[in-house]
């Protein structure tokens, strides 16, 4: 069974290093990781963003 469970988060400008990181250690807790990519690499390149989120895993 493949489990599908896992997050992909783009920084933005508006990007709170502090409720990530809190956010981040919240859903790792329920096996749940993050990935960031900047907002910069999902725009410019959301195919290639997508290939190597989906590889990581």
């Amino acid at each position: 069974m493949t489990n599908f469970n896992q997050i992909l988060s783009s920084c933005t400008w508006l990007h709170q290093p502090y409720v990530s990181a809190v956010r981040d250690r919240l859903v790792l807790k329920e096996g749940i990781p993050t990935v960031r990519f900047t907002a910069k690499e999902c725009f410019n390149q959301p195919k290639r963003v997508v290939e190597e989120f989906l590889g990581l895993f």
